[in-house]
């Protein structure tokens, strides 16, 4: 049903815009002016410009994160991110909070984020650790 409107409403466009003008036939047959153009497009589509996504501004430097793999590496190879926080609070350190450590380190190919089944009530709370893959 649609398809017979529409070609109804192409033919009428067609045939007012010599008498009336693209924009005023558009307009008599009720079809947006950008549509109209947008389907009887002469050329291809225009593209987008790719532009680089900027990082957050408080987002880790390349240094920093460096800094953060390699302790993560050397010291705690098999802890979650949770355990390695508070671990490193308790040494009055400050590397990047759990949720970095998770985005920044899990989806980087050096650390697998790997579920731990929960075997009872009385283990501990932390269901996930990492596993190290890289060197």
């Amino acid at each position: 049903m649609s398809q017979i409107i529409e070609s109804a409403q192409a033919e009428a466009i067609e045939e007012l815009t010599p008498l009336l003008g693209r924009r005023k036939a558009c307009q008599a047959a009720g079809v947006p002016q950008a549509n109209w153009y947008r389907k009887n497009r002469q050329g291809p589509a225009p593209t987008r410009p790719v532009t680089p996504r900027k990082p957050h501004p408080s987002a880790l430097s390349q240094a920093e994160r460096d800094h953060v793999r390699t302790v993560l590496n050397e010291r705690f190879a098999d802890a979650s991110p949770a355990t390695v926080y508070f671990s490193l609070l308790d040494e009055g350190v400050y590397l990047a909070s759990t949720s970095t450590m998770y985005l920044d380190f899990g989806h980087s190919g050096d650390l697998e984020i790997v579920a731990m089944p929960r075997l009872g009530t009385d283990i501990e709370t932390g269901s996930e650790r990492l596993v190290k893959h890289g060197p």
